[in-house]
C-alpha cells in the first residue's frame, strides 16, 4: 500500500513536470500545442526535434535503473543529491529544443547542402543552428539561458574530473 502510494505521487510529480515543461516549450517557442506535438519518455535517451511534417519534440525523462537515476546517458546514484542537476538538464533540454522550434528553418539550407556530405553538412548546420538557439535564449529568455549555463558548468566539471582521473590512471 505504500509503495502504491509512492508511485501515485511520482505519477503525479512526472505529470506536474510535463505540465509545467510544456508551458516553457510553448512560451519559448511562441508556437500553439495544436500546432507542435511533445512527448516525455524513458525510453529515449537524448531530447530531440523532428521539423517535418510538423514540429515533434521528444524530452527522456528519468528512469531508474538498479537504483540509480539515468537521464541523457548521465547516472546519478544518488537522487537526493543530485535532484537539482537532474532537473536543471531536463529543463535545459526543454529550453534548448523549444529555441530550435522557434528560430531553426533547415529549408534555408536546402541549396547548400546540395553535393555535400549529408551528415557532414548536417553536423555543420547544427552547430550553427545551435549558436542561433543559444543567443535567442540569451536574449529574449536570459533566466532560462542561466540554466543552461548551469548545466554546461556542471558536465564542464565532469568532464574536466573524468579527463584528470584518466590522466593520473595513465600514469
Amino acid at each position: 500500500k505504500v509503495k502504491q502510494h509512492q508511485e501515485r505521487r511520482c505519477n503525479k510529480l512526472k505529470e506536474t513536470i510535463q505540465v509545467m515543461a510544456s508551458q516553457i516549450f510553448f512560451d519559448i517557442c511562441e508556437e500553439k500545442p495544436i500546432d507542435v506535438d511533445l512527448f516525455f519518455s524513458s525510453e529515449i535517451h537524448f531530447p530531440k526535434i523532428e521539423y517535418e511534417p510538423r514540429i515533434t519534440a521528444h524530452f527522456p525523462i528519468p528512469r531508474e535503473v538498479k537504483g540509480m537515476q539515468i537521464i541523457q546517458d548521465s547516472i546519478f546514484s544518488n537522487l537526493e543529491e543530485s535532484q537539482n542537476t537532474i532537473f536543471t538538464l531536463f529543463f535545459a533540454s526543454v529550453c534548448h529544443l523549444a529555441g530550435h522550434a522557434k528560430v531553426t528553418d533547415f529549408k534555408k539550407y536546402k541549396e547548400w547542402i546540395k553535393g555535400k556530405s549529408e551528415n557532414r553538412a548536417y553536423e555543420t548546420i547544427e552547430f550553427i543552428e545551435d549558436i542561433r538557439v543559444k543567443e535567442f535564449l540569451k536574449n529574449k529568455f536570459p533566466e532560462y539561458y542561466s540554466e543552461i549555463i548551469k548545466i554546461e558548468k556542471i558536465f564542464d566539471i565532469i568532464n574536466k574530473k573524468k579527463i584528470d582521473d584518466f590522466r593520473n590512471l595513465a600514469k
